[in-house]
């Protein structure tokens, strides 16, 4: 689901490095929403989504993120666990 935004996103950010152009920080849209004030295992995925290493998560969750070798097989993946 992500990965093409990821790709692009990585692909910009060699651009800029390679023609020196300064990137700002990214903005968070809605910051003091807090839409997810009552799951902290969501507030955690949100906060920490794109960081590298990612730091663990300690609580118990009730999402599962999985990693695909590309697009279709992400889709092929949620099709047969809503089948199941």
């Amino acid at each position: 689901m992500f990965y093409q935004t990821k790709t692009t996103y990585e692909t910009l950010e060699e651009i800029a490095q390679t023609f020196q152009i300064k990137v700002d920080e990214p903005v968070k849209l809605y910051p003091d929403e807090q839409r997810y004030k009552n799951n902290q295992a969501f507030q955690h995925l949100e906060r920490e989504f794109g960081r590298q290493p990612t730091p663990k998560y300690e609580g118990s969750a009730p999402i599962k993120l999985v990693e695909a070798v590309h697009p279709r097989a992400e889709v092929e993946g949620w099709r047969k666990r809503l089948s199941a």
